[in-house]
């Protein structure tokens, strides 16, 4: 019984021996991408590199991901049409905005509410230009089903569901174009 208790042991260091050597043979992991932003919706995460791309992981059936294919990814993509030049970023429920260095905001993704804010009712797999925003934004965040953003004059203008009134426009009308919130 001893020997066979000893086989084993080896039998086990060898295993872990072959494990640990097999690793060591592996390629080299892929250099890490700096970031300058992360934002976190639903179930799928955004970002803005240092070098002022999007970039976005997780769940994307609802073309949260904005790298136009409408599918799960597990490691970040890069946001169609937003590879550099972007200066903010913000995820959602199912939808995502971002704000570009020369004050231009793009959302993608689920268009249930309004909240991609270029007055059309269909879902975009990549980011869309928002119509009427009145000015250059500074910032953007994304709700459940509704967009903020502040421009550089500092004024606030929002979009999509308004049940609460979380647009800040004084109703519960909800809206597809940006509308000015009120005080």
């Amino acid at each position: 019984m001893g020997a066979h208790a000893q086989a084993s042991v080896v039998t086990l260091t060898l295993g872990v021996s072959l494990s640990v050597a097999a690793a060591a043979h592996t390629a080299p992991a892929e250099l890490a991408t700096s970031y300058k932003l992360i934002d976190g919706g639903g179930a799928f995460t955004c970002a803005v590199t240092t070098g002022g791309s999007a970039k976005s992981w997780g769940q994307g059936f609802m073309g949260q991901l904005g790298d136009g294919a409408g599918a799960d990814r597990s490691q970040p993509v890069t946001v169609a049409g937003l590879s550099s030049g972007v200066g903010t970023i913000a995820a959602g429920d199912s939808h995502a905005c971002a704000v570009t260095t020369s004050g231009a905001v793009y959302c993608w993704g689920s268009y249930t509410s309004g909240q991609l804010g270029n007055g059309t009712t269909s879902t975009r797999y990549a980011p869309v230009l928002v119509a009427g925003l009145g000015g250059k934004a500074k910032s953007v965040t994304a709700g459940y089903q509704h967009t903020c953003a502040v421009l550089t004059t500092g004024i606030a203008r929002c979009w999509g569901w308004n049940f609460w009134g979380q647009l800040g426009t004084g109703s519960t009308q909800s809206t597809r174009v940006p509308t000015t919130a009120k005080g």
